[in-house]
């Protein structure tokens, strides 16, 4: 069985190391597949945080298993997304990474070899853990993603397996946050002022603080000591508040 991962990028510099790696020993590539401008049916005036240079040496850096495509633009997420297909000819499993998740390498072996059995096209992922603000809080929705591909697979149902993985998407700096509700594609879902009043201003024991499903998330308390080492490392690991 050949495995390969790939990740859609535009920006992401603050997890895109933990990701790569967390993946790293469950493939034979990763293919990121980044675009200099928003993919996600949204444009913005706002200059990117993220350079492509720096994104770029975060990447090669993370593991000789990266190989870097480069892009201007795509006409929006779905063919951004699609053009895995035309890099993972001869592979029989695709793991789809964001730049801001990071995967449980132990869980991801178990979840590949489980949806190589299965015929499903895309299988979705039930274990996500979405940090908020910190690494200390967490929501936790029923949502599950598709996450791996069964390039093999007929079955155009979509499958599940069992996984776990830490969703950093709403625990990154203010810019970050700033640039990503500018071109993020829920963007015309967002609540009204939901980055001033509920993000940046949150305040412990707070509740529904989803950007667009109200009742949705009501941050909990998260043990971070049984994180895996590669997110003790992480600069943001020990920090009350990620600003």
């Amino acid at each position: 069985m050949k495995v390969c991962a790939y990740i859609m990028l535009h920006y992401g510099s603050e997890y895109l190391d933990a990701a790569i790696k967390s993946i790293e020993p469950c493939v034979e590539k990763i293919f990121i597949i980044y675009t200099r401008k928003p993919s996600h049916n949204h444009s913005t005036d706002m200059e990117c945080p993220d350079k492509d240079w720096q994104l770029k040496f975060i990447a090669l850096n993370s593991s000789p298993k990266v190989e870097w495509h480069e892009y201007e633009s795509f006409a929006y997420e779905g063919q951004h997304r699609d053009e895995i297909y035309k890099l993972a000819g001869g592979y029989d499993i695709c793991v789809t990474v964001d730049s801001d998740e990071v995967w449980d390498t132990d869980t991801l072996k178990l979840s590949i070899e489980e949806a190589s059995k299965m015929d499903n096209t895309h299988i979705q992922i039930d274990g996500f853990i979405h940090f908020w603000k910190s690494f200390n809080h967490v929501c936790r929705d029923w949502f599950h993603p598709v996450r791996i591909l069964n390039l093999n697979g007929t079955n155009k149902v979509q499958g599940c397996v069992r996984s776990t993985i830490y969703h950093f998407g709403y625990a990154q700096r203010e810019d970050i946050m700033r640039y990503k509700l500018s071109c993020h594609g829920h963007k015309s879902e967002f609540r009204e002022g939901w980055l001033e009043n509920t993000y940046l201003n949150w305040k412990d024991g707070v509740n529904d603080v989803h950007p667009v499903s109200i009742g949705l998330w009501n941050p909990e308390s998260f043990d971070k000591a049984t994180l895996p080492e590669i997110l003790k490392n992480h600069e943001n690991y020990n920090k009350e508040e990620i600003k």
